[in-house]
C-alpha cells in the first residue's frame, strides 16, 4: 500500500481548524492522516500554530472516546485527554474523509505510559534490581496484553480506519527522555543494555514456562552492574565489555531474550487476529 501521510494530533485539528486542517492535507497531495488515537507526555514546539507555540501534552491520554465495557477485563482502563472530552475527533475527522479524499489511521502508543505506570507499577518493566520503570508498560503482564487488545479493537469498531499503526510495542528501556533523567555515572553500552532487560514479576513466570531459569541470570546481571558500580569510572579488571562477551559467559540470556520477544510477538498475533475480519490493516 502506498500512502503519503501527515501526522497529527487533535490541537492541531483544533487550533488551526480541521477544515484547514484536511484542506492543507488534500492540497499537498497526500493520501493519509496518522492521527494520535493515545499518546505519551511531550513538550512541542509547534511553528504553525496560531494559538500557542509551546505545549506540554497530557501523559497518556487518549484522544477518542473509549468504549468503557472493552476494557472490563483488566484494570488499566483509557483516560480521555481534555481536549478530546467535548469533541471526539477521531468521530469528527472520520465524517469528512470522503470529503477530502483521505484515509485515516490510527497512530496508537501501547507500552509507553507513564501515567497507568505510576498507578499499576506491578504491570510494568522492572530492572535486575526489581525497580519499576513507570513509563515502561510490560508486554508480558496479562493486564496490559488486555489493555493494548481492546484498544485496537475499540478503535477499529468505532471509526472507518484504513490501518492502525502500533507505536512502542515492545520493551521499552531504562532511558526515557523525560523527568530530568539524571545517571550521574558513565554506564557503558553494555550496563545500558543490561539495565533495559525486564525482570518484572509476569517475565519471570513466562520464562518458568519456556523452562528459563532466571535466578542465577539475574544474580549475574546483578553481580556484573553492582561490580561495575562499584569501579566506575575505572572498570572491574576481567569484566566483559560487550553484549557478546556477556552472552559468551552466560549463554542462557540469550534464551530469556527469545522469550521476551516472544511476549511482544505473540501479543502482535493475537491483535492481528483480533482484527483479521475488520479489513484493518
Amino acid at each position: 500500500m502506498n500512502d503519503a501521510a501527515i501526522c497529527l494530533f487533535p490541537w492541531d485539528l483544533q487550533d488551526e481548524g480541521l477544515e484547514q486542517v484536511l484542506q492543507f492535507a488534500a492540497d499537498s497531495g497526500l493520501t493519509s492522516l496518522f492521527l494520535a488515537s493515545v499518546y505519551h507526555a511531550g513538550w512541542f514546539v509547534r511553528p504553525h500554530n496560531p494559538k500557542q507555540k509551546c505545549y506540554m501534552a497530557e501523559d497518556g491520554v487518549a484522544y477518542f472516546h473509549p468504549t468503557e465495557s472493552l476494557y472490563e477485563a483488566t484494570p488499566l482502563k483509557p483516560k480521555v485527554a481534555e481536549i478530546a472530552r467535548q469533541a471526539d475527533w477521531f468521530a469528527k475527522v472520520s465524517q469528512r474523509l470522503d470529503d477530502f479524499g483521505l484515509r485515516l489511521t490510527a497512530w496508537t502508543v501501547c507500552m509507553h505510559n507513564t501515567r497507568l505506570g505510576l498507578v499499576h507499577p506491578e504491570d510494568t518493566v522492572r530492572n535486575a534490581w526489581g525497580d519499576s520503570y513507570p513509563h515502561a508498560l510490560c508486554p508480558a503482564s496479562p493486564a496490559v496484553r488486555s489493555y493494548v487488545r481492546a484498544l485496537v479493537k475499540d478503535l477499529v469498531s468505532q471509526y472507518p480506519l484504513r490501518t492502525i499503526f502500533l507505536e512502542a510495542l515492545n520493551y521499552r528501556g531504562r532511558q526515557h527522555g523525560h523527568h530530568h533523567e539524571r545517571d550521574g555515572t558513565p554506564f557503558g553500552p553494555l550496563e545500558n543494555r543490561l539495565l533495559d532487560i525486564s525482570f518484572s514479576g509476569h517475565d519471570i513466570a513466562q520464562a518458568e514456562l519456556a523452562g528459563v531459569d532466571t535466578e542465577p541470570l539475574r544474580a549475574a546481571i546483578l553481580s556484573h552492574l553492582n561490580e561495575f558500580l562499584a569501579y566506575v569510572p575505572l572498570r572491574s579488571p576481567n569484566a566483559p565489555e560487550t553484549m557478546e562477551q556477556f552472552l559468551n559467559n552466560h549463554p542462557s540470556l540469550a534464551d530469556y531474550l527469545a522469550m521476551l520477544d516472544d511476549q511482544v510477538s505473540s501479543l502482535a498475533t493475537e491483535i492481528k487476529d483480533d482484527i483479521r475480519e475488520s479489513g484493518v490493516l
